[in-house]
């Protein structure tokens, strides 16, 4: 009758559990900061409903600097009160990992169009992931919005993007 294991078979456990973990520790460490990185998109949206709403009540797009205006790391940073980001009625929920911002695009069409972009660095590799969101240049269409690219010039043909 056997009471206990071999030191083998110990040995081989430890090393089926080792190798579980090598697989799933990364791949768990990803998607946390994919949910962290998440926040951007939810935030630019918002903050582009809010800048067509006061270029609608106002006929202008107010441009908002990099809000808040700490570098975006690992780190949340709490939201300021007082921006510009008020004047259009848009606020965060608590603390943020991005940086915000609203520009104008340049164009030669009629009507006054926008960008959002946010930036973070959620998993501090010193690269900036971002989320763009800007508003269609046909002016009465809808936003488009993509990860990790920049607002098309006039004329551009847009591809791979979120509509919404």
């Amino acid at each position: 009758m056997r009471r206990a294991f071999t030191l083998v078979e110990l040995m081989i456990t430890m090393a089926i559990v080792m190798i579980l973990a090598s697989i799933a520790i990364p791949q768990m460490i990803e998607h946390q900061y994919k949910a962290k990185r998440s926040e951007l998109a939810l935030n630019v949206r918002g903050i582009g409903d809010c800048v067509n709403a006061y270029q609608s009540s106002y006929d202008e797009i107010l441009v908002i600097g990099p809000t808040p205006s700490a570098t975006p790391d690992k780190k949340m940073h709490p939201w300021p009160r007082g921006t510009d980001f008020d004047l259009i009625g848009w606020s965060p929920d608590g603390d943020v990992r991005g940086v915000y911002r609203v520009d104008e695009l340049s164009t030669e069409t009629n009507g006054e169009p926008f960008v959002v972009r946010g930036f973070t660095d959620v998993d501090g590799d010193m690269e900036l992931a971002t989320f763009a969101s800007w508003q269609s240049l046909d002016l009465d269409g809808p936003f488009n919005s993509t990860v990790g690219a920049t607002p098309p010039n006039p004329g551009d043909l847009v591809i791979d993007h979120d509509v919404y």
